[in-house]
């Protein structure tokens, strides 16, 4: 059979819904339910010839939950526990704002109080099972009568005519509230039925339509809705986003430890999580999220709300994900000390994709790099660079997206420092602080000038010295044009810590590279005539040399007024 589930637009409650729905049915068939997550409905989709029929008993198994005792007997890290510990640390999380009974937000935060007050663990156990009675109660008195608890299954999600869910005002006697940590926009605070950003009244928020959608919310948030405290103050809400997932009756996800993280490196760290797991039973598409600021024994606040992508991740090659994000987990969960650098740019282009903050944090990696400030980290694979910037999302054609699509120019010019580096590393330095003091044109032409007197030094060194071209320098000089010669002399030290294919010709031409040499000095210039004869008859290597720099020359001189 089929069941089609309708949308309100509020991407926590929805997938949560959808969740609950599908165990609901796994546990009354005990066959698995295929979950399809649309853009406006959920289709569900289970091997059964008729609905399934049960007393209310059938939640009793959904929502099972442990003994205090039990609860101490976990270990945090441990990722396989029972179905009532999974459960109870969902359900923690869903009444972390209510003013009942301890406040913890997980199991893992029931353990660490615990170390103080044993008692913390039974007083979490009572008011999640408190809390459940008062459920059950109202459900039993909206079904009394009925031989077959779930009859409603049929009428409110018939893929033909589904009923369609509205938030609206709560009758506390009757009606399951929609709190706070299953989905902020219904959220005590916003005092109206729906989030609209004006005060009316005070009230909470009920679905109505489909009868049992907040009970359906409340046993995806026990299998899926998990909580972490973070610095600050703050609690972080996850709840994964399935593209496609296949529900049995013990679905559910691990528990979270807590740890002493930033909001953002918390969220960062979980999203890498579902983006590194192989493909199975569940095709992540995101990870919904949102943060609430605690007030001690007053009532938490939201703070902020998003989403983070998990589909471009998919789109990536399996070498670019097993290169780049393996080491972005492993520096992401250290302390905040330990970091080699500043690691807010990586947060920012992860959780955003913006591309400015990820070309940010491909010059952080560099300088590290360059400055040797820790033996841990080594240069990005060229590939996965270019793969990972295509992804980014800008408003603008990206300038370093089209410099690494396109091998000659600032690339080559980069690559060129990068096997520079590997013959005379203590060169590269020198001409990578030379970059980062870049400003102007005239100063970015001095330090490729120097930049290339080294590389023609280190070609009598080693055969595998990358020479750049005429053709080079005039794309190079391009880019200057349009993005200024700062940001090009940031390019060129990112380029210069990439790690790059290995090189298929083998030996330089040194007299081309004297001619770019003698270019750059002419674009100054700061030479004489006859130096500049005296290296045009060295790197004369046939008749049209002579001719094919002084044209050149004159080129170049005519864009040294273009400003940066």
């Amino acid at each position: 059979m089929d069941y089609c589930l309708v949308k309100t637009g509020a991407r926590m409650f929805d997938i949560l819904h959808a969740y609950g729905l599908g165990i609901l049915l796994a546990h009354a068939s005990g066959l698995p339910v295929e979950l399809q997550d649309g853009a406006t409905v959920a289709t569900l989709t289970c091997s059964l010839d008729s609905a399934p029929t049960a007393s209310l008993a059938l939640l009793d198994d959904i929502l099972a939950l442990p003994t205090g005792e039990e609860v101490l007997a976990v270990q945090a890290d441990s990722p396989n526990v029972g179905l009532g510990i999974r459960n109870l640390d969902g359900l923690l999380a869903m009444l972390f704002t209510s003013p009942r009974g301890v406040r913890t937000c997980s199991v893992g935060d029931v353990l660490r109080k615990s170390r103080l007050d044993r008692s913390v663990a039974e007083q979490a156990v009572r008011k999640v099972r408190s809390a459940y009675d008062r459920w059950k109660d109202r459900i039993g008195r909206q079904a009394r009568g009925a031989g077959n608890w779930l009859e409603w299954l049929p009428r409110d999600y018939d893929p033909g005519n589904p009923a369609i869910p509205i938030p609206r005002k709560v009758d506390t006697k009757i009606d399951l509230s929609l709190l706070m940590t299953i989905d902020p926009t219904f959220g005590y605070s916003t005092r109206r039925p729906s989030s609209d950003g004006l005060v009316a009244h005070k009230t909470n928020v009920t679905i109505r339509g489909a009868s049992s959608a907040v009970l359906l919310a409340y046993i995806g948030a026990a299998r899926f809705l998990r909580a972490m405290p973070v610095k600050g103050d703050l609690v972080v809400f996850v709840v994964p986003m399935a593209a496609s997932i296949a529900l049995s009756p013990g679905t559910g996800l691990p528990l979270r430890a807590p740890a002493e993280y930033t909001p953002e490196q918390a969220l960062v760290l979980q999203w890498l999580e579902y983006a590194l797991q192989p493909g199975g039973q569940a095709q992540w598409r995101g990870l919904a999220y949102h943060i609430v600021q605690t007030q001690g024994a007053q009532q938490s606040i939201p703070r902020e709300q998003g989403y983070l992508d998990l589909s471009w991740c998919a789109n990536l090659q399996p070498e670019t994900r097993a290169s780049l994000f393996p080491t972005w987990r492993r520096l992401l969960s250290r302390e905040q000390d330990s970091h080699p650098y500043d690691i807010d740019h990586l947060l920012d282009c992860l959780r955003t994709r913006i591309a400015r903050t990820w070309a940010d944090h491909l010059y952080d990696v560099a300088e590290c790099v360059h400055h040797e400030r820790s033996s841990e980290i080594h240069p990005y694979p060229f590939e996965a660079v270019k793969e990972v910037t295509a992804s980014m999302n800008s408003s603008t054609p990206l300038k370093l997206a089209e410099i690494l699509d396109r091998r000659e120019g600032t690339l080559r010019f980069g690559h060129a420092l990068r096997l520079l580096g590997q013959v005379n590393a203590a060169a590269l330095r020198d001409l990578v602080e030379e970059l980062e003091a870049v400003q102007a044109l005239d100063h970015l032409l001095l330090v490729l000038a120097q930049a290339a007197q080294d590389c023609q030094v280190a070609a009598a060194k080693s055969p595998f010295t990358l020479v750049p071209s005429e053709e080079d320098l005039k794309y190079l000089l391009e880019d200057v044009e349009q993005v200024g010669a700062h940001t090009i002399a940031r390019f060129l030290i990112t380029l210069s810590a990439l790690r790059y294919p290995r090189l298929d010709i083998a030996g330089a031409d040194v007299h081309r590279l004297t001619r770019v040499n003698l270019l750059l000095l002419a674009a100054l210039g700061s030479v004489l005539p006859e130096a500049m004869q005296e290296d045009e008859g060295s790197a004369n290597g046939n008749l049209r040399a002579d001719d094919a720099a002084g044209e050149d020359g004159v080129t170049i001189t005519k864009q040294e007024g273009v400003q940066p």
